[in-house]
C-alpha cells in the first residue's frame, strides 16, 4: 500500500528527477522509520564531451583514477538531496557537492555506487571501513547511529544514485523489515527514472521540431518586402497591408492580379510558359476570388496573399515537381469544377478545400519516389509508413496552415475547419499513384 501511494506521487511527477524523488520519499517518511536520509544523485554521462577531456589532456587536471560504476561510469554525485524528518522537518539541496560532504565524505556512497550492495551498518561508531563522523553534524547535536544504504537502480541495470538512510527511530539497527521496504522503495524509483529520462528525451524531441519547424517557416513564410510584389499597400496606400482594411486590400488587388482572362485560367488548354512563377502566385490568389470563397469565408486577403506565396516557396527548385507543376494541378481542379461544371455537385467549401488541397499536393517534394525513400532510409519513410511523400505534402500544407499568418481557414467554425482538412487528407493521399493502380 505503502508502495502504491507512493507510486501514484511519481507518476504526478514525471518532468524531473530530483522533484520524482522528493514527492516519492516525501509522501511516505513516516513509514520510512528513520531520523534523516539523504539521496546523492549520479551523473549518467558515459562517455566526456571534448571539452571535459581537454583540461586532462593538456595536463592541467589529473585522469580519473577513483571508483567507477558497474557500468564504467566515473561515480560523481552532481547533487545531493538532505532529508531531515528529526525536529523541524527540513530539506537541503546541495548541487556539485564537494567530498568532504558530510553525507560523502564517509566513502559509503561511492562504495554503494561501485558495488551496487546494500549495506546495513548497526553501529556507525564503531565501523572500521567507513568515516563516519563521530560529533555532532549540525546545531541540534544530531549525531550518525546506525545506517542503511543501498544503490538506485533503474530498469537498464544502471545505478543512477544512492539512497542512505540513518538511524532508526526507536534506537535500534535497521532490520530486515526495513532493508524490504526501502529497497522496493529504490528499486521502483530506480525503475521510473527510465520514465522521466524518455520524458526528458520527448521534450528535448519537441523542441528540436519546434526549432526546426521556425526554421522552415522563415525561409518560407512571404515576408513584408515579397508581400509587396503583390500588395503594394506602401506604394498605393503608404502603409503596411495589416495597417489596411479590407476595402483597400481589396481595391489594390483588383488593380495588381491579372484577372480571369488574361492568362485564361478558365480554360484547359491554359499553359504556364508565357507566366513568371510569381505571375502564377496571382493566378493562384485570382482563382480563390472567382471561386466566391473569399467573401463567403471572410477570408483575410493579406492572408490568402501570404498562404499562396508562402505555398509558392515550400516547392523546391526540382525539374518537374516544382511550383508550376503545383500550380498546373490546381488550375486545372479549378477549370474541372468551374468550366467543367462539376462544381454544381460539390458546396463552395468543398471547392475551397480540394483546390488548396491541389496547391500544396506536392509542396517540398525531392524529386524522387516513395521506394527511394524507403531503401535509402529517409527519415520520411521511418515517420510515414505509406504514401511516404503524399503524407509529407499533406502536413508541410497543414503546418503552413497552423500559423495564423497564413490560415486562409481561420473565420471558419470548427466543424468547418475539420472538413476541409479532412477532405484536403482525402484529396492528397489520393495523389499517390500506388493506391490508384490498387
Amino acid at each position: 500500500q505503502v508502495l502504491l501511494w507512493s507510486a501514484n506521487k511519481v507518476f504526478e511527477e514525471l518532468t524531473d528527477i530530483e522533484r520524482q524523488f522528493h514527492k516519492a520519499f516525501y509522501t511516505v517518511r513516516a513509514y520510512l522509520n528513520c531520523d534523516r536520509y539523504s539521496v546523492g544523485l549520479l551523473d549518467m554521462t558515459k562517455q566526456k564531451e571534448f571539452f571535459d577531456l581537454w583540461p586532462v589532456l593538456l595536463g592541467e587536471v589529473p585522469p580519473y583514477s577513483g571508483p567507477r560504476t558497474p557500468d564504467g561510469r566515473e561515480i560523481v554525485f552532481y547533487k545531493v538531496i538532505d532529508y531531515i524528518l528529526h525536529g523541524k522537518e527540513d530539506i537541503k539541496v546541495i548541487p556539485n557537492p564537494t567530498p568532504d560532504h558530510w553525507a560523502l565524505v564517509t566513502g559509503l556512497p561511492a562504495y554503494v555506487a561501485e558495488s551496487g550492495f546494500i549495506c546495513n551498518i548497526m553501529n556507525a561508531a564503531a565501523d572500521e571501513m567507513f568515516n563516519f563522523q563521530e560529533g555532532p553534524l549540525d546545531e541540534s547535536g544530531w549525531t550518525i547511529k546506525n545506517v542503511l544504504s543501498m544503490p538506485i537502480v533503474n530498469k537498464r541495470e544502471e545505478i543512477v544514485g544512492v539512497v542512505t538512510f540513518y538511524n532508526r527511530k526507536d534506537g535500534k539497527p535497521f532490520d530486515e523489515q526495513d532493508e524490504t521496504l526501502m529497497e522496493s522503495l529504490t528499486q521502483f524509483l530506480g525503475w521510473s527514472v527510465l520514465n522521466t529520462d524518455t520524458y526528458d528525451k520527448m521534450n528535448k524531441l519537441e523542441n528540436r521540431k519546434d526549432i526546426a519547424q521556425d526554421m522552415v517557416l522563415y525561409h518560407v513564410k512571404c515576408d513584408k518586402d515579397e508581400i509587396q510584389e503583390i500588395l503594394p499597400t506602401r506604394e498605393k496606400l503608404g502603409k503596411e497591408p495589416s495597417e489596411c482594411d479590407e476595402e483597400e486590400l481589396a481595391s489594390i488587388l483588383k488593380e495588381e492580379l491579372p484577372g480571369p482572362t488574361k492568362f485564361e485560367i478558365y480554360e484547359f488548354r491554359f499553359s504556364d510558359f508565357d507566366c513568371t512563377e510569381l505571375e502564377l502566385v496571382k493566378c493562384g490568389i485570382q482563382m480563390y476570388y472567382e471561386l466566391g470563397v473569399v467573401k463567403k469565408f471572410q477570408i483575410p486577403q493579406e492572408v490568402l496573399v501570404r498562404f499562396v506565396y508562402s505555398v509558392s516557396k515550400g516547392y523546391r527548385k526540382i525539374t518537374y515537381h516544382n511550383w508550376r507543376h503545383g500550380f498546373n494541378v490546381a488550375q486545372t481542379m479549378f477549370t474541372l469544377l468551374m468550366t467543367g461544371k462539376l462544381k454544381r455537385y460539390y458546396t463552395d467549401l468543398e471547392a475551397l478545400a480540394m483546390v488548396t488541397a491541389a496547391l500544396c499536393h506536392d509542396i517540398d517534394h525531392r524529386g524522387t519516389n516513395n521506394l527511394y525513400q524507403m531503401k535509402s532510409q529517409n527519415p520520411l519513410a521511418k515517420l510515414h509508413g505509406s504514401s511516404i511523400l503524399e503524407r509529407h505534402h499533406l502536413e508541410f500544407g497543414k503546418f503552413l496552415l497552423s500559423e495564423e499568418s497564413l490560415n486562409i481557414c481561420q473565420n471558419l467554425n470548427r466543424r468547418q475547419h475539420e472538413h476541409v482538412i479532412h477532405l484536403m487528407e482525402i484529396a492528397i493521399i489520393a495523389t499517390d499513384l500506388a493506391l490508384y493502380f490498387k
